[in-house]
Order: structure tokens, then C-alpha cells, then sequence
């Protein structure tokens, strides 16, 4: 049974990290033949990691292509809702919820 959990884990941990390691790789570069337009490529190096460059350049580019990321927000809401009784994740938020949240 143990073995099963990890290998379901590491197939998991595979299928996210997959699309990232082809994005930083830079051989996922399909043309398009005038669909997308062409942006500035910023290195992965550690000045760049280091001045916060690559995540600003990373970041937008991740959100535009990744499709599943609505997805994993709303469920991350459900799962805080149903199982602790919070409408967000962040402790500092201003969201309330009412009084009979059952």
C-alpha cells in the first residue's frame, strides 16, 4: 500500500513539474506562426532569480498558459471552507464569513 502512495505521489509530483521543466528549458517552443507575440526572454540564472527579474518575467507568462490554475484556486477555497471553516488562505485577509457558514 505504501508503495502505491508513493509512486501516485511522484506521478503527480512528475505531471506538475513537467510543463515548468519544459518552459525553463526553452524546448516547448512551438511557432505559431503569428498567434503569440514574441516577449523578451529572461535567462534562469541566480542574478536574475536574485533580483527578482525571471519571477516577474516567469510569473504572467505562467498564468497566461497554464489552463489549470483557476482549478487549483478554487479548489484550495472549497478544501478551506469545508474543512476549516475560512474563506481564504491568507490570515490577513479582510473576507468574513457569516455567521451561519454550515
Amino acid at each position: 500500500m505504501r508503495s502505491i502512495k508513493l509512486t501516485t505521489v511522484t506521478l503527480l509530483a512528475l505531471i506538475f513539474l513537467l510543463p515548468i521543466s519544459f518552459y525553463i528549458s526553452g524546448s516547448a517552443g512551438f511557432n505559431l506562426a503569428g498567434v503569440e507575440k514574441k516577449t523578451s526572454n529572461v535567462q534562469f540564472t541566480f542574478k536574475n532569480l536574485y533580483t527578482q527579474k525571471f519571477q516577474d518575467f516567469f510569473e504572467p507568462n505562467f498564468q497566461r498558459n497554464f489552463g489549470v490554475l483557476n482549478y487549483l484556486i478554487r479548489t484550495d477555497n472549497q478544501l478551506d471552507y469545508f474543512a476549516f471553516k475560512t474563506a481564504s488562505s491568507n490570515p490577513k485577509s479582510s473576507v468574513i464569513l457569516g455567521r451561519n457558514y454550515n
